[in-house]
């Protein structure tokens, strides 16, 4: 078992840390992300310093893999997944909860392909982005079996050397259309979202991603693309706020450019 603190306060989707200086880390600020997509004023006064050393003081217990060991922690609906972490604030290995007590082991396998709502960083990932989008669009294409199901960002996983890997993967039956679709739709929500860029840095992110899209995205025809736009089925939980004008912008971004 190890104390931990949390951020921003513990609800349905939160993060745990068992030391201050993990705030800092490259992990915590990728994961951040998840919890917090707009970035506002008030959560980053709550990574403070002065914050930070008061919450020392409210502490609460986890059950862990290890005792004596610095985690941070990604709690979903109660359910956390620990990713084990080094004197230097780099992340090991992951543990994820199997209940009653017993852990499944993972090696870490990398960051999130997109770290911040940012113009900076969409630039800079913009290669990466389409050889990750570019091939996994020819590989659904000739098999659908390919369809991840809940293809995200935060499920796009890149190593140091530039490898990526696809975690998470839903393995329902979708429309080809679905996945391009989706990681589009959430990430150009979230850099919507996000406090901590104005709106032309937004606006000129936007256009980046909707030219990867353009480019990656080939229809033979407008009613095929019509067709498989018609046939997405989101899940129960998927998300979107207005999953409607999501289709009607993705629509456009392979249109209109």
């Amino acid at each position: 078992m190890v104390r931990f603190n949390s951020f921003p306060q513990r609800g349905a989707i939160h993060l745990v840390y068992s030391h201050p200086r993990l705030t800092k880390s490259r992990l915590f600020k990728a994961l951040e992300i998840q919890v917090s997509p707009k970035n506002s004023i008030l959560y980053r006064i709550l990574k403070s310093v002065p914050i930070l050393f008061l919450k020392q003081a409210i502490k609460f217990t986890l059950d862990t893999p290890k005792n004596h060991t610095d985690y941070i922690g990604l709690v979903k609906n109660g359910k956390p997944i620990f990713f084990e972490m080094d004197k230097k604030s780099n992340p090991i290995q992951v543990w994820r909860s199997m209940g009653e007590g017993k852990w499944e082991r993972e090696e870490f396998e990398g960051f999130p392909i997109i770290e911040a709502y940012s113009l900076e960083e969409v630039k800079l990932k913009s290669g990466l982005l389409t050889q990750v989008l570019q091939r996994h669009w020819e590989e659904i294409n000739n098999d659908p079996r390919h369809i991840h199901g809940d293809f995200t960002h935060f499920n796009v996983l890149v190593n140091p050397k530039g490898g990526y890997k696809f975690i998470d993967q839903k393995g329902k039956s979708h429309s080809k259309i679905f996945d391009l679709f989706y990681f589009h739709a959430y990430l150009c929500q979230n850099i919507k979202r996000s406090l901590s860029a104005g709106s032309k840095e937004k606006t000129q992110a936007l256009a980046i991603i909707n030219t990867i899209l353009k480019q990656t995205v080939q229809y033979s025809t407008p009613e095929s693309l019509d067709s498989d736009l018609r046939n997405i089925n989101l899940p129960k939980t998927h998300g979107l706020f207005n999953p409607a004008k999501s289709i009607e912008e993705f629509k456009a971004a392979l249109v209109n450019q």
